[in-house]
């Protein structure tokens, strides 16, 4: 039987509940991918120069034309290609190690909520149902799956990268007519294209997360997952919205919340440099673990989605 959209949302719920410990290896995944994507970018940094960066950054902000700076910054790399090079090695070793910590992660927490969701009464009732963690299954688990989310996260970034071009395309041909002053087709031409940017760019994030959870979920290659991603994408949009804009009004609702403390810490540790820091640090750590609730819980809540639908094809198809 097909699942409702509050269906999938008080199982996927109770799936997060009874695994719980997801939540904080999700957010020792957060905390280790960024400090491997900021490790990759010192050597880049002391090659290139942070003032060099500053300045470059100032130029282009206050300027309409090419800065001058740009051309400083080009002269100066052109004489340190070596270590620029090496900067770039070392920078794309490291990011793709990332890549890698991401899809192993993600692969276990995916695969452990895929079990308890298989493992779990039809109809939703005790926790205790749901609970399939430990730390050996998870382990198993990632090992099992990491190469096919390593792709699927490799393929989407690259549909990503693809998006961002389209983008500069339509930032280069809006400046365009706003030089040959056509501002009128400039604002329509820029709010169009940036209104179905986003539009795309969103449906390419949830058809992403909705093929992960396939993967786990009986949808066992690459190629199937992100076929069939797509169609539960298609099938069930109104659920998918919904579970969206649910997790739109937490999040606002959440930065209302953490906004009085931000603002705190500006007003009261602002001349105490390692206090302000310490603070900082804790605050960015409790709303990453804010988020690790909200993205575990929303990969419980699309794989009972797609575990329904991957049911309800497997019959038709017997």
């Amino acid at each position: 039987m097909r699942v409702s959209a509050m269906d999938a949302l008080r199982r996927g719920v109770s799936n997060l509940l009874a695994n719980w410990e997801l939540v904080l290896v999700h957010l020792g995944q957060t905390v280790l991918v960024s400090v491997l994507f900021v490790a990759g970018a010192i050597p880049l940094v002391l090659v290139i120069g942070w003032g060099s960066l500053r300045t470059l950054w100032a130029d282009w902000a206050t300027a309409t034309s090419a800065p001058p700076s740009l051309e400083d910054l080009l002269a100066r790399l052109s004489g340190s290609l070596g270590p620029l090079l090496l900067g770039v090695c070392v920078a794309l070793c490291a990011w793709t190690v990332a890549l890698i910590v991401y899809a192993y992660v993600q692969a276990g927490i995916f695969d452990v909520l895929a079990k308890g969701e298989q493992g779990a009464p039809a109809v939703a009732g005790s926790r205790a149902g749901f609970r399939s963690f430990s730390f050996g299954q998870w382990k198993r688990s990632a090992d099992r799956h990491i190469w096919h989310f390593f792709w699927l996260v490799n393929i989407f970034m690259a549909l990503g990268t693809v998006l961002l071009v389209v983008l500069g395309l339509i930032f280069v041909a809006t400046g365009w007519l706003v030089a040959t002053e056509a501002v009128g087709a400039a604002f329509f031409f820029g709010c169009l294209g940036g209104s179905l940017l986003i539009v795309l760019a969103a449906g390419t994030s949830l058809w992403w997360q909705l093929a992960m959870a396939a993967a786990v979920s009986g949808a066992s290659e690459v190629g199937r997952s992100i076929r069939f991603g797509g169609r539960v994408l298609v099938r069930r949009l109104g659920a998918v919205l919904v579970f969206v804009l649910l997790g739109v009004v937490i999040g606002i609702t959440a930065a209302i919340v953490f906004l009085p403390g931000a603002l705190l810490l500006e007003v009261t540790l602002r001349d105490s440099t390692a206090a302000y820091v310490s603070g900082q640090v804790a605050m960015s750590l409790l709303q990453s673990a804010f988020s690790s609730v909200l993205s575990v819980g929303f990969a419980a809540i699309t794989i009972s989605l797609v575990s329904s639908e991957l049911r309800i094809e497997e019959r038709g198809s017997s």
